[in-house]
């Protein structure tokens, strides 16, 4: 279960790779130097365990495909509700021991030419569910998912509106608890 604080932070999206077929975007707290995306592959693009480095691996391979092809659908992993955009990198895991876990990215998939990506870390429980830090990954994606999809709803663009979603997101600033 979430817990939720009473300070929010100043969350805005920004940039962090775009080509022809999409727009890649990763939340960045207000105050931090670097974005969700960043703090990810800093954090873990040099893995000692070989499956968690091969994870690594097919999490880059993965997003140089996103880029030439776009944010496909069947590119990624479902994660959390159906109803969300809520996905994870890399879509096919090697089997391993439990004790390894998978390394996953955290993404919402707003569409085939719009992509957030957050953070992500490795997952060595049953669930996502049953891991803290990275439910609070995929919290922060869900909520800045509901609040883009409002907005968009509100002045009335459509998915299918590329410029239209851009401008609105590159300006809006989303309140979020930050565990």
């Amino acid at each position: 279960m979430k817990k939720y604080t009473d300070k929010k932070q100043r969350v805005q999206l920004e940039l962090v790779m775009n080509s022809p077929a999409v727009n890649i975007y990763s939340p960045k707290f207000e105050g931090e130097k670097l974005n969700e995306f960043e703090l990810f592959m800093m954090k873990y693009n040099s893995q000692n365990e070989p499956l968690l480095q091969d994870d690594f691996n097919r999490i880059i391979a993965a997003i140089d495909k996103i880029r030439a092809t776009g944010a496909c659908e069947n590119l990624f992993r479902p994660e959390s509700k159906m109803s969300d955009g809520i996905c994870a990198i890399p879509l096919i895991i090697k089997h391993r021991k439990k004790n390894i876990g998978t390394l996953r990215l955290y993404c919402s998939r707003i569409s085939n030419e719009i992509l957030i990506i957050g953070n992500g870390g490795i997952k060595k429980t049953q669930t996502t569910q049953e891991d803290p830090i990275l439910m609070s990954y995929i919290n922060h994606l869900i909520f800045i998912e509901r609040d883009l999809l409002h907005e968009l709803n509100t002045r009335k663009i459509s998915l299918e509106d590329f410029q239209d979603i851009i401008n609105t997101m590159e300006k809006l600033i989303f309140q979020i608890d930050k565990e």
